[in-house]
Formats: C-alpha cells, sequence, structure tokens
C-alpha cells in the first residue's frame, strides 16, 4: 500500500475573512471566531481531493476529526488515524505532532491545508526528510510549497502517483510577522525548505516581493556548502559576514575577518596564518570558501592574504567555493571578481566562470580575473 499524509488546519484562513491579517495564535483566533470568521480549510481541501483519482492502493494517515478524517470519510476513504484529538480548537502543536507521527511512519508524501504558519510548523518536525505539499488555505501564501490552486494540488498529486520516479525540489518555507503587518510593515523571514514535487506548472511561485534579509540569505548559503561538502574534507572559511555564517549555522566560534577551519563539523584550526593552512593541506583534501568584498569586488589579494599563491597551488579551481549574496553581486553591476596573489600563473589558473552560491541550490554565474586578464 501507498501511504499518504493528510493534515488539515481547520481554522486557516479565518483571520483573513475578518481583516486580521492571518489566524496565528490563540487570542487572535478568538477575535477572528467573535467576528464572525468561520472556517473554509476543509472547502478548500475538499475541492483538491475532488480532482484526485483515489486509487484503492493508498493508505490514507491523519489525525482525527477535522484535521482529515471527517473529510476522507467523505470520500469513502478509511484512514489510519496517527494522532486522536478530544477537543475541538487545534493548535500548531496538533500539526506539529501529527506531521512528526507520519515521518515516523514513512508516509511518501504529507498534503497539507493551511499558509505559512501551517508550513512553518510542518518544517519544524519534517525538515527535507519527506516530499509535502500544500493547499493554498490559509491568509500568506508567500511560500513556493503550495499548489497554484486547490485543484491544480489534486493534479498534482495525481501526477506524482502515476510516476515511478517522482523529482523533488527544495523550495522556502517563508512566512510574515503577522504582528507587523497589522502596524503595515512587511518583514518575511525564512525558516527552512521543504521538500516539494518538481512540477513547476502546478506550484506556486515564491511570492514577490518577499525579500529575506541578509542574515536568512547567508544562513541559506551556508546550509547549502554544508550539505555539499564532503566528509573528511577540510573547509578554509574566508572572512566576511557571508562565509562566517558557516560556523555560526554549526555554533562554532569565528573570526569575522580572520580565516578558520572547519572538518566534519568542527572548529580545527582559527585565525590561521598562512603556515597553518600550508600544514593542513599536506594531508588533507579541502574546499575554500570565499565571498568577495562588497562594492569592490576583490576574491583574493585583499584582507585574506593569509590564503597565498603558496596555498592556492595546493588546491584546484574545483575546491573554490565562491558564495555571495544576489543583492553583492547585483551591486557589482556584472564586474568580474578580481584575484591578485602576487604570483601571474596562479592568478591566470583560477581566473574564469564560476559558479557563486547565493542561497539554498541557488546560483549565479561569475567571472574571475586576475590583473593581467580581460
Amino acid at each position: 500500500m501507498r501511504k499518504l499524509g493528510l493534515i488539515i488546519n481547520p481554522i486557516a484562513g479565518m483571520g483573513g475573512q475578518v481583516g486580521l491579517k492571518g489566524t496565528d495564535g490563540t487570542e487572535i483566533l478568538k477575535q477572528a471566531i467573535s467576528l464572525g470568521a468561520i472556517p473554509s480549510a476543509t472547502q478548500k481541501a475538499e475541492r483538491c481531493l475532488r480532482l484526485l483519482v483515489l486509487e484503492s492502493d493508498i493508505c490514507w494517515l491523519t489525525a482525527e476529526g477535522a484535521m482529515g478524517e471527517d473529510l476522507l470519510r467523505t470520500f469513502g476513504q478509511s484512514p489510519h488515524i496517527l494522532y486522536p484529538i478530544d477537543r475541538k480548537e487545534t493548535t500548531a502543536a496538533d500539526t506539529q505532532r501529527t506531521a512528526e507521527l507520519m515521518k515516523d511512519a514513512g508516509v511518501e508524501l504529507i498534503l497539507f491545508a493551511g499558509g505559512d504558519g501551517t508550513a512553518r510548523n510542518i518544517v519544524a518536525v519534517v525538515g527535507t526528510d519527506v516530499p509535502v505539499i500544500g493547499i493554498p488555505a490559509g491568509v500568506k501564501i508567500c511560500s513556493p510549497v503550495f499548489g497554484k490552486t486547490p485543484e491544480a494540488t489534486g493534479q498534482l498529486l495525481n501526477r506524482w502517483l502515476k510516476r515511478t520516479e517522482p523529482q523533488t525540489i527544495l523550495r522556502e518555507v517563508l512566512d510574515l510577522d503577522e504582528a507587523l503587518v497589522r502596524q503595515d510593515r512587511i518583514e518575511t523571514d525564512l525558516f527552512g525548505y521543504l521538500r516539494v514535487p518538481a512540477e513547476p506548472d502546478y506550484v506556486q511561485n515564491r511570492k514577490a516581493p518577499t525579500p529575506l534579509s541578509e542574515r536568512d540569505s547567508q544562513m541559506a548559503i551556508a546550509l547549502d556548502i554544508l550539505d555539499e561538502l564532503p566528509k573528511d574534507y577540510l573547509c578554509i572559511v574566508g572572512p566576511g559576514s557571508t562565509t562566517s555564517a558557516l560556523l555560526q549555522m554549526l555554533g562554532l566560534p569565528m573570526t569575522l575577518m580572520g580565516v578558520d577551519v572547519i572538518k566534519n563539523g568542527e572548529l580545527i584550526a582559527k585565525d590561521c596564518a598562512e603556515a597553518d593552512l600550508l600544514r593542513l593541506l599536506e594531508t588533507n583534501p579541502a574546499w575554500l570558501v570565499l565571498t568577495p568584498t562588497g562594492g569592490q569586488g576583490y576574491l583574493l589579494g585583499r584582507g585574506n592574504q593569509q590564503i597565498s599563491a603558496k596555498v592556492l597551488k595546493r588546491l584546484t579551481v574545483a575546491d573554490l567555493k565562491i558564495v555571495a549574496t544576489q543583492e553583492k553581486l547585483i551591486s557589482l553591476e556584472s564586474r568580474p571578481l578580481l584575484i591578485d596573489t602576487g604570483d601571474a600563473d596562479v592568478d591566470n589558473y583560477y581566473s574564469g566562470y564560476y559558479r557563486a552560491k547565493t542561497g539554498y541550490h541557488n546560483e549565479m554565474m561569475v567571472k574571475v580575473k586576475g590583473p593581467l586578464n580581460r
């Protein structure tokens, strides 16, 4: 039997009906109900399931009552109840616990009805371990983890179930601070990534504009590097706030304007000199993670002279990983990144085109050149 999970956040969207900008928090829910808001998430989930071909070999896992059981039974399904609920009102904790139980039960995919707040609840316990897709039913739908409409979500799931090897991609979970929205201030935060079906015709794009803070972008870049860094490799971390996010993510002390080295998640050398790097590179393969100087675009030769030509000769072009926020690269107005090590042969060797990491699985092509290269 193929196991699918269904989570409905019954209160999703209620705050929007009465102008409350969302339904996060018990007090806001009470206010929404007092103003006459009525639940609508179940109806949107029903629109999705109407388009879904409910095969007999699907075992649905869900929570009791309005969180999924009731709707599935109206479609003639006999779901397995993972999470019993003995009260009328549900909470974020109920969503999280249900999602956690689904992950533990090995579901193939989690279908959820809600908004960005519900996506936040799910990413907190599921992460990227289980594919998910959202039925848009909340007030805030900034995250690109939802189908374009409830009907599109149903069609997407039909395609998923027909594919022998369905593909997924990672997409951001974004959310607005509702309290600030009520003050006419828009601040979008990044809460993680969910794995969604790779079906761009059915999944909505990220809402624009949804500017991430510079810190959020830096942390997303750090996550990408750490996910891809081979085991037992050194990670030589150059100066800068973008690169230092690597150590912040691991909870390690950092040298903002120096060069640190990590290996398998541990800090093995701090504020290194050239001699320290040469010694470490005698017996270890390594990645060199650098970010260009803002406004100037220098990658090597300005503020990181300890990463000398001698050090670079022990590495290869493939070992150089360039990281920068999109804003930093855009501010350079397509100018190349610069290297000036004092060794023309090294400068020539490292000149060329690179894929700079600008986010989690996001890249931009950049040109790197030495002082003698055009």
